[in-house]
């Protein structure tokens, strides 16, 4: 997929409409954008009268605590995203190198490399991507760093899941 697409994720109504798309080109093209997908998905739509087109926000959880990461995995799912995890840094950095995601949520103590390193990765990879900090040590340091480096919000485990929306 191209990089300007990948962190899209497109739900129609009728499937046959994104199939069009496929075969058309649109969704292959080297000059493909985002807005051009929605564009012709949007017309093959209104044409029908089925204007129904979700942008699905795509999330990357890292974590090495299996339970927090599956019930964090389940009830985002239940909401309605997509959503990927993995247990340590450099799976996150290998799955970041290959895919775009619009919010990454990030423990502080990874087993390979700190959460501050991987935020500053996140940060040079994708300056827009909204970074959560979850930890089970909170430190004032590590508060003022992450507002440093821009993260949107930094969560003391066990997380309040209502925090999460």
């Amino acid at each position: 997929m191209h990089p300007k697409i990948s962190n899209v994720a497109i739900s129609c109504k009728d499937d046959k409409y994104l199939g069009a798309a496929v075969s058309a080109g649109i969704l292959s093209g080297l000059k493909t954008t985002e807005q051009e997908i929605v564009n012709f998905c949007s017309r093959r739509l209104s044409d029908y009268k089925i204007p129904d087109i979700k942008i699905i926000p795509k999330i990357l959880i890292v974590d090495d605590d299996e339970s927090c990461v599956k019930l964090m995995e389940e009830i985002l799912k239940m909401e309605g995203y997509f959503v990927n995890s993995v247990g340590n840094g450099k799976d996150a950095i290998s799955w970041l190198t290959m895919n775009r995601f619009d919010i990454v949520l990030m423990d502080l103590n990874l087993p390979d490399i700190s959460g501050i390193e991987l935020t500053k990765k996140v940060n040079e990879l994708y300056p827009d991507t909204v970074i959560i900090i979850i930890t089970g040590f909170p430190s004032l340091d590590s508060s003022i760093t992450g507002l440093e480096l821009n993260v949107f919000d930094y969560l003391v485990k066990p997380i309040d899941i209502d925090k999460l929306f």
